[in-house]
């Protein structure tokens, strides 16, 4: 017969069990269903050729990518994820590793569209200033009080269709709409300052 401590030794183990497969868990699309268009598990030296690195230091390490700002860049390091979509989902695995956040960012043909925040204290969807337009000024989406922890992973899944986008993260969901979003996109763009962050097992959702 177990005593106390070892009860709440086995429910401690127990609770702790469940929390990180709720942070590891696989999401379930919410806006699109489409069938897979790629995957990247980083499995090789090198991430393929959809992947280009624009700043920063970029490498595989154990079978993630790994993104660290580069000082003599004066820019946050930035990895592109080249493929073109109009509404998609987009999932991934990541690990604060030094950095206190990054960027999942969108672009549409001619600049900057709107990006996910993830930091420490919260996850905010904004869209990004028109850098043609002196007036344009960026605008919250959605936000999510979900707090981040360093060296925790966490898998999130963010979709698009039309002037919606949903993010889930943690076993929280979250969705907002804005009118900029419904047209093109060129790909996705991972853009964080600081030690490091790590990815890892991303997939890509296509809808037509």
């Amino acid at each position: 017969m177990k005593n106390s401590n070892q009860t709440y030794f086995a429910l401690t183990l127990a609770l702790a069990s469940g929390c990180l497969q709720a942070l590891n868990a696989s999401p379930a699309p919410i806006l699109v269903n489409a069938p897979k268009a790629m995957e990247e598990d980083f499995s090789t030296a090198k991430p393929g050729k959809a992947w280009v690195a624009a700043k920063g230091t970029w490498e595989v390490q154990e079978g993630a990518l790994k993104g660290i700002e580069k000082a003599s860049d004066n820019h946050a390091a930035v990895m592109t994820l080249r493929a073109p979509h109009t509404d998609s989902a987009v999932s991934f695995r990541f690990q604060l590793a030094g950095s206190k956040g990054f960027s999942l960012s969108y672009n549409h043909p001619k600049g900057h569209l709107f990006r996910v925040n993830f930091t420490g204290a919260n996850i905010q969807i904004r869209t990004d200033k028109d850098k043609h337009d002196p007036a344009s000024k960026s605008e919250l989406i959605v936000q999510s009080a979900t707090k981040l922890k360093q060296g925790q992973w966490y898998t999130v899944l963010c979709e698009t269709k039309g002037d919606k986008v949903a993010l889930q993260i943690a076993g929280v969901k979250v969705e907002g709409s804005h009118a900029a979003l419904a047209q093109p996109k060129t790909g996705y763009r991972f853009v964080l300052k600081g030690e490091g962050v790590m990815f890892d097992d991303v997939n890509v959702w296509k809808a037509k």
